[in-house]
């Protein structure tokens, strides 16, 4: 057992880096942390701000109870989807799987620790949702011992069944004779599956209703959507045997998949291992590219064998569809004061909204802001190569354009087909989200840089735990809050739809040229300090 809390020690303080916080000495180098820190406490009451708005809708439509069911749902699909893309880069093919292997320790014990360390991971995950859902659902409905025992305890149950299905999907694949390439490839289509049945689902719900009757019917597709969280709904709003068979269904499983997997952990790693070696040796043919081309042909393939990279990039692109159509579907024509006597349509709105939508969720998380990262222990290879650092940047930041870009463009065909707009109106729908997809690609890039991270034992750290990646998601959302400010200023002030547009246009352009000043100015000295 000692040996068991060693690991897990080992594990959390890697994952953290705990140590290297206590051991700086001044407060510049411990920055990034504190920013880290005041940002988790930022997401924290954004989830919370969303989950006292839903419940207020629910609460005045009599349904405060609703919120619970919506918390647990979200809450599930939220952890199936980090297990689909982590679970087996976590549970299987860990980086440090020979040093454990040479340790006088089980190998049961090395597993069980492993998925102990991907339990915490997902906690931490859910605590940032699954915490303002409570407190919402408190707000509006009175509670008891009763129900905060089953509350906390259901916090401790809800990955099991997630971790369940897709770690023993990642066992029973790491066993398949493939090459490791095709794996990746296999198991990223099966993310943007998942991802794109979940969004088809929120699409079953009636549209032409009510925000009231929308709410209420999204509740009650949950229920056939993931029928398990329905279960432990009904348990811990005072239905105890319900209460238990969630429990049973959670616990057993999850038990019975530790037990069996650690058995043959080390033979699934063996084999998966004999893949990568055998896909290693293959002979390789290689043909004359320019150097750009070389390099944009690796990332490439690093991008679409690596799951992780994949969904945290991807799915921003994929939702701003879904956006897209719940705006166009949802389009209002209420009629709001200004205050100053003049009225205007909210549908005038809609153009506005649908720009400001795209460019958000397309620019969330850049696929540069991990780029530097995801070299790793290879990046040596890449500076001593005769590669000027402008070749490096262009083939890094064709990847992101090639992935946002195209999305931009689907999502203007959506709109322009379903919806009647004035010539500034499709030139601005155009040519500000895809304006903005290239500043934060640069900006991402750059923030990479400058706070690189070398020291993974896993690639979704980088992906997903990364400094650059939380920056440019704070730098893309700043961005996008002053052009809101600003267009609704202009808007307000002059009732001028033209130079609304004409403001947007412009500060996205300017926005763009300090990125690329930023980044043509500070990149090569970043990329020339970075050591390996």
């Amino acid at each position: 057992m000692s040996k068991l809390f060693t690991l897990i020690k080992a594990n959390i303080t890697d994952s953290l880096k705990i140590n290297k916080f206590f051991k700086k000495r001044n407060s510049e180098s411990k920055a990034p942390i504190v920013l880290i820190g005041l940002a988790g406490i930022g997401v924290f009451a954004l989830f919370f701000l969303y989950m006292f708005l839903y419940g207020k809708i629910l609460s005045d439509n009599g349904a405060p109870k609703g919120i619970l069911l919506l918390a647990i749902c979200l809450a599930s699909l939220l952890i199936a989807m980090t297990s689909l893309t982590s679970a087996n880069s976590y549970l299987f093919e860990p980086k440090d799987f020979d040093l454990l292997m040479s340790l006088p320790i089980d190998t049961k014990t090395i597993f069980l620790s492993k998925v102990i360390d991907f339990l915490l991971i997902n906690y931490l995950t859910l605590l940032y949702f699954y915490l303002p859902a409570q407190i919402a659902y408190a707000i509006f409905n009175p509670t008891g011992v009763y129900y905060w025992v089953l509350s906390i305890l259901t916090f401790f149950i809800l990955p099991l069944i997630p971790m369940t299905v897709f770690g023993l999907i990642s066992y029973l694949f790491s066993f398949i004779h493939i090459g490791i390439r095709v794996r990746k490839a296999i198991k990223t289509m099966f993310y943007l599956a998942f991802s794109l049945g979940i969004i088809m689902c929120s699409f079953a719900i009636d549209s032409e209703e009510s925000e009231a009757v929308f709410f209420l019917g999204m509740l009650d597709k949950f229920k056939n959507i993931y029928y398990p969280g329905y279960i432990g709904y009904l348990g811990i709003t005072n239905d105890i045997y319900h209460y238990l068979i969630f429990l049973g269904i959670s616990v057993i499983p999850f038990s019975l998949f530790v037990l069996l997997v650690s058995r043959g952990y080390l033979k699934a790693n063996k084999v998966a291992s004999s893949n990568y070696k055998k896909t290693n040796k293959k002979e390789v043919v290689y043909k004359k590219k320019s150097k750009v081309k070389t390099l944009f042909s690796k990332e490439i393939k690093g991008y679409f064998q690596n799951p992780a990279y994949v969904g945290n990039t991807l799915i921003g692109p994929i939702i701003s569809i879904a956006a897209v159509i719940a705006l166009l579907t949802k389009a209002s024509a209420d009629f709001v004061d200004l205050g100053n006597g003049e009225i205007i349509e909210m549908g005038l709105f809609i153009p506005f909204m649908m720009i400001l939508v795209i460019c958000w969720v397309v620019s969330l998380t850049p696929t540069t802001s991990a780029s530097i990262s995801l070299e790793g222990k290879s990046m040596w290879i890449l500076k001593n190569l005769p590669i000027d650092f402008n070749d490096v940047k262009r083939s890094k930041l064709l990847v992101n354009y090639l992935v946002t870009i195209p999305f931009v463009l689907i999502d203007f065909i959506i709109i322009v087909i379903f919806r009647k707009l004035e010539l500034i109106e499709m030139i601005s729908l155009i040519l500000v989200p895809s304006i903005m997809a290239v500043v934060c690609a640069k900006l991402g890039l750059l923030f990479n840089l400058s706070k690189h991270r070398f020291d993974y034992d896993n690639p979704a750290k980088a992906v997903k735990q990364g400094i650059a990646v939380l920056f440019s998601l704070l730098a893309s959302t700043g961005i996008l809050i002053l052009m809101l400010a600003l267009i609704l200023s202009i808007f307000i002030a002059t009732s001028n739809k033209l130079l609304s547009y004409l403001v947007a246009i412009g500060f996205s352009i300017i926005i763009y040229i300090i990125a690329t000043l930023l980044l043509n100015k500070r990149g090569r000295k970043l990329y020339n300090r970075i050591e390996c």
